[in-house]
């Protein structure tokens, strides 16, 4: 496992000193525009609005079972039962 770890860390390391500092690529204003240009095409804007609004309700839904859980288990705990 530790022979695994090391691999990987040494991996990493060696990818990110092969990567070019940030300051290597200093943009003059009109090479700057040029690049907000290009990201800019690169996007598409959506005919219709994307429904968005999904993710409250399920963050409420998952904090109530959340809660839930930890009251069954808390009471499992005051009441000594083997939790496994």
């Amino acid at each position: 496992m530790l022979r695994l770890f090391s691999a990987l860390i040494g991996k990493f390391r060696r990818a990110a000193e092969a990567e070019l500092p940030i300051r290597e690529e200093l943009y003059s204003i009109e090479r700057l525009e040029q690049y907000a240009a290009a990201l800019a095409a690169e996007h598409k804007i959506a005919d219709r609005p994307q429904r968005v609004n999904l993710l409250l309700p399920r963050l409420e839904e998952n904090g109530r079972k959340l809660i839930a859980a930890y009251k069954a288990l808390a009471e499992s705990i005051r009441e000594e039962h083997v939790i496994s």
